[in-house]
């Protein structure tokens, strides 16, 4: 529940900076924007969880690709009024992809699929 996750965070926090990772589809949840006052220093965007069939089984997991861009911004755009620091991933294939989190307000990107992969241009 969304009270027991600030109640990790309360219990985490302490003399180094806390990052909370927080899948990109959450970040407008009521909760997350509580988690200055609970003790973090930064959020984390992470890949939401999904389900996909393959090989007529399903399998469950982290959801990447190109797709998840757009929500990336979106969260960033959202979180930067928090003040904490904003670590964004989800969809980066290219360099320009990652230049358009930072200008839309993240501290820094991380990379997923492009580390397997190579960059798309």
């Amino acid at each position: 529940s969304p009270d027991e996750c600030l109640e990790i965070v309360r219990a985490a926090a302490g003399e180094l900076p806390l990052s909370v990772c927080v899948p990109v589809t959450q970040a407008r949840d009521a909760w997350v924007a509580r988690l200055p006052e609970a003790g973090a220093a930064g959020i984390t965007l992470a890949p939401p969880r999904g389900t996909l069939i393959r090989e007529q089984k399903p399998v469950s997991g982290r959801l990447y690709g190109a797709a998840l861009l757009p929500q990336a911004i979106a969260a960033v755009q959202a979180l930067r009024k928090s003040g904490l620091t904003l670590l964004a991933a989800c969809g980066i294939l290219r360099r320009a992809d990652a230049d358009m989190l930072l200008a839309a307000g993240a501290s820094a990107v991380q990379l997923d699929v492009v580390l397997w992969r190579g960059w798309a241009d």
